[in-house]
């Protein structure tokens, strides 16, 4: 029997080359014996050379150990002129997360080939993440080429490239600096608008989907921006007019539920409810409106009707993963963790699928087994390692939540690995520091951060709240909380902030009014603990009991009410 074997790599080793050459070796050390000794020179020295290096990456790779790969290639492109090698070092990093090595790697490729678009919009991503907008910048313009031969496509291969980039202002400083810089463009402008909206500066988005013109080949998809800027921006009614008779023009089944949701979002919840019925006698059967039902439903805790939707779209089979999830998400707000993850665990694949493990993950963290949920993101990290970066801060929650401190800590370290500039990943470390007590390291940290992304308001009002919260140093806290307030004064997080450094300084007034706005957009527990003691210290003991009692029974969790109400309720 023939018993040859083909490799399904060539060129690289796999396990059946493998078994073999140490077959071939030991006949040849066995052949070696019966000859007669002979005294053979000294073996040179071995050096390793880069085509040394991606083999020991090729091997790497199929062991699956990802970060051995990436170091063993950053090796070979330092050794190479290859620029199609520097080319595949950086997206095999990429491709895992491994953002530090990326941005070596790709800093060889531009210097072999410095014409390189696609060399150049990695440097873009990357550098943007580093924090170094300038040089994100000019790499943009150089991947972009000269403005006059712009087209439509590479515009949206633009738009495409940073579409998962958290850093939304800093994507939208771009594109405005593009579009400042070329020719007027009715795409380049949308994808602005489109930016800036997500962004939450609203009148650069309005400005910008004006600017496209509302007579061109996509005035239905400008219009619909222009409505929900102006609706950010605070001007409900016209944003509403605008989109009625936009509906009235197009009576489109997407452009009126477009509508529904800007009525859903202007919390006309009445007049979202009528249109929706007179869709769905005239839509009869389209899961579009039934989901988008279930969805306004669900953010207006009308939890019951949005159960009944999404389990008639889940029995029809009309987006399935979808309406698992968002049924899980329901029975967490019920308090009914075991039932959540057996929704949960049924999400299989789709965008969902990351959302939904997290979610189990920490509902049998609230049950009371933090090992069950850690195994659990482990063996989802091992089965998806293109995914594992994103775990690593969820598993670092975990822990937190256990306060299992150190390992936190290293949790958070090992995901720094993958991206060291990632500012998530680094103001969750500064939390951990500061539970262990480490508070100065925490500081020095949020600091380091700062002067990575100066301008970004999550960092600086990290910053300021630490400070505020757990020093004396109001006045260099309200100074960081006051900037990154101004950067995005609709931010709940930030608000919350400021209302707490402003009591801290002696303002409980203008502090409650704050708080109440916050509390209203995200009724998290720490700002309800926050709100309830200022409540306190104006006498209203009754008022700040209620609401404690209230955000206790949704969060009983959590650390900061439950120290809260330590301190005032007996």
């Amino acid at each position: 029997m023939n018993d040859e074997r083909i490799c399904r790599y060539p060129g690289r080793r796999c396990g059946s080359c493998t078994v073999t050459g140490l077959l071939v070796g030991m006949v040849m050390v066995l052949a070696a014996c019966s000859r007669p000794v002979q005294t053979d020179p000294a073996p040179a020295e071995f050096i390793p050379d880069a085509d040394y290096h991606v083999l020991m990456a090729e091997i790497s790779l199929v062991r699956r150990e990802y970060l051995a790969a990436a170091r063993e290639f950053l090796a070979a492109t330092g050794m190479s002129d290859d620029p199609a090698l520097a080319q595949r070092a950086t997206e095999n990093a990429l491709e895992y997360g491994l953002d530090g090595y990326a941005y070596q790697n790709a800093q060889r490729w531009i210097a072999l080939d410095p014409e390189s678009t696609d060399a150049h919009y990695a440097l873009t991503v990357l550098s943007l993440r580093r924090g170094d907008r300038e040089a994100a910048f000019d790499h943009l313009l150089a991947a972009l080429g000269p403005p006059a031969g712009r087209s439509d496509d590479e515009y949206q291969a633009m738009a495409a490239a940073f579409s998962q980039e958290t850093d939304v202002i800093g994507v939208t400083m771009l594109f405005a600096r593009v579009a400042a810089q070329s020719p007027p463009s009715e795409m380049l402008n949308l994808i602005l608008a489109s930016a800036a909206l997500r962004s939450g500066q609203y009148d650069l988005a309005l400005e910008s989907a004006w600017s496209a013109g509302v007579g061109g080949e996509r005035a239905v998809q400008v219009e619909i921006l222009i409505a929900r800027s102006m609706l950010a921006a605070g001007d409900t009614q016209t944003a509403l007019d605008l989109m009625a008779e936009l509906a009235e023009r197009n009576p489109v089944l997407p452009v009126r539920l477009e509508y529904v949701r800007l009525l859903a979002t202007a919390g006309r919840a009445d007049f979202a409810g009528i249109e929706l019925e007179r869709l769905a006698r005239m839509f009869r059967g389209r899961s579009e409106v039934v989901l988008t039902r279930a969805l306004i439903n669900l953010n207006s805790g009308e939890l019951v009707a949005a159960r009944r939707d999404f389990s008639a779209l889940l029995k029809a089979g009309h987006n399935i993963y979808e309406c698992l999830y968002y049924l899980g998400q329901i029975e967490v707000e019920n308090g009914n963790d075991k039932e959540a993850i057996r929704y949960f665990s049924r999400v299989g694949a789709g965008v969902y699928l990351l959302p939904a493990l997290v979610q189990v993950a920490l509902a049998e963290s609230r049950l009371g087994d933090t090992q069950a949920g850690l195994l659990r993101l482990d063996q989802f990290s091992k089965d998806h390692p293109r995914l594992a970066f994103n775990l690593l801060e969820t598993r670092g929650q975990l822990l937190l939540m256990a306060e299992r401190y150190e390992e936190a800590l290293q949790a958070y370290d090992d995901a720094l690995v993958y991206k060291p500039y990632s500012l998530s990943t680094r103001i969750s470390k500064a939390t951990a520091l500061e539970y262990a007590g480490r508070l100065d390291e925490a500081i020095a940290l949020l600091r380091d951060t700062r002067a990575i992304a100066p301008a970004n308001g999550i960092v600086l009002n990290a910053l300021g709240y630490v400070l505020t919260n757990r020093t004396r140093r109001h006045r260099d806290a309200y100074r960081y909380i006051r900037t990154a307030y101004e950067l995005a004064p609709y931010n709940p997080a930030i608000m919350d902030s400021m209302a707490w450094v402003l009591f801290k300084r002696g303002e409980p007034e203008r502090s409650r009014f704050l708080l109440e706005q916050a509390f209203l957009l995200l009724p998290d527990p720490e700002i309800a603990a926050h709100l309830g003691e200022v409540m306190w210290s104006l006498g209203e003991h009754d008022a700040a009991r209620e609401i404690w009692a209230q955000s206790l029974q949704t969060n009983p969790d959590s650390r900061p009410l439950k120290q809260t109400m330590g301190r005032y309720v007996n």
